[in-house]
C-alpha cells in the first residue's frame, strides 16, 4: 500500500467515526470467527451497519443482514495475532457482538522454574502475558486434579515469579498451574513433583458415627451413589447427620477407602 492510499485511508476511517457510531473491539486471533446481530437503522430504513474494517481493511463479507460473520479465518491471521475490529453503524441503533470473547487474548502465559521442594513450598515464573489472570493451583490426588487454591498475579511483559505454600500429602505430590480465559480454555503448567517427609495417615477405627484419623488431613467422603457429602482438613470425622449404609472415604493420598455405618 503506498503511502498516498494509506493516507486516503486513514481520512476516510476518520470521516466515518466522524459521520457515523464506531463500535470498536480488540484483543488476538484466536482461531475464531466473529458474529454480528445487525438491527434496524435508528430511522427504519435498512440496516445499522454500514460497513466493517479489520486492522484498517474493509471486509468484503455481506453486512446488509440482521445478522452476519466477520469471517477472519480468511484474512491471513496467526494465532495470538493483534485484531482491531471497527464496526461503523447508525447512530441511533447498537448492534451486538454475539461472542466477543471470540478475540479476547487466551492466557498466552508461559510457566517456567517450576519448583516444588519437600515442605511444599510452590514456585514458578511466567512471561508473555499482559493480562491479570487468576492462577488456579492444582494438586493430583484421589485420581483427579484438585483445585487447592489460587492467587490473583499481575500482568507479566516481562517475567514474575510467584510462591504458593501448598498442603502436602505423604509421599509422592504433584502440582500444577491452571490459567483460564473468557472463553474458558484452560491453559496448563508442567506438573512438577516431590516427595514430602510427612508419615501415611492411617484410618485407625470407626466406630458407630465417628472415624478416627492417626493425623490431620485434608478428607472427601463420599456416599453410596459417588456424591460428595462432606470434605475438611481434620483427624476426626463425625458421620452423625448421616443414614446407615456405605460410604467412601478419600484422605491423605488414599483413594476412596471403604466402610459401613451402622
Amino acid at each position: 500500500m503506498t503511502k498516498i492510499t494509506l493516507l486516503i485511508s486513514l481520512f476516510l476511517q476518520c470521516f466515518l467515526c466522524l459521520s457515523q457510531d464506531c463500535l470498536v473491539h480488540t484483543g488476538t486471533y484466536q482461531g475464531r470467527n466473529v458474529y454480528v446481530i445487525n438491527p434496524f437503522a435508528g430511522d427504519g430504513v435498512g440496516f445499522s451497519v454500514k460497513s466493517v474494517t479489520v486492522n484498517g481493511d474493509p471486509i468484503t463479507d455481506d453486512v446488509v443482514n440482521s445478522a452476519f460473520e466477520i469471517d477472519l479465518s480468511k484474512l491471513n491471521f496467526y494465532l495470538g495475532d493483534s485484531v482491531n475490529i471497527k464496526i461503523y453503524h447508525d447512530s441511533g441503533s447498537l448492534p451486538r457482538i454475539i461472542n466477543e470473547y471470540s478475540v479476547y487474548s487466551v492466557s498466552l502465559a508461559k510457566f517456567t522454574d517450576l519448583r516444588l521442594n519437600s515442605s511444599g513450598l510452590l514456585s514458578w515464573c511466567v512471561t508473555g502475558d499482559s493480562l491479570r489472570k487468576t492462577s488456579h493451583i492444582e494438586q493430583y490426588k484421589w485420581n483427579k486434579w484438585i483445585d487447592v487454591g489460587e492467587i490473583e498475579r499481575g500482568p507479566s511483559d516481562s517475567i514474575s515469579c510467584y510462591e504458593y505454600q501448598t498442603s502436602m500429602t505423604s509421599g509422592m505430590n504433584k502440582f500444577r498451574i491452571v490459567e483460564y480465559d473468557l472463553s474458558n480454555y484452560a491453559n496448563k503448567s508442567p506438573a512438577v513433583s516431590n516427595i514430602s517427609r510427612l508419615q501415611n495417615v492411617e484410618m485407625l477405627q470407626t466406630e458407630g458415627s465417628d472415624i478416627y484419623l492417626s493425623d490431620k488431613t485434608h478428607y472427601e467422603l463420599f456416599n453410596s451413589k459417588g456424591q460428595l457429602i462432606m470434605r475438611g482438613y481434620d483427624k476426626y470425622l463425625s458421620l452423625d447427620s448421616f443414614d446407615p449404609g456405605i460410604y467412601y472415604l478419600c484422605y491423605d493420598r488414599i483413594y476412596a477407602e471403604v466402610f459401613r455405618k451402622y
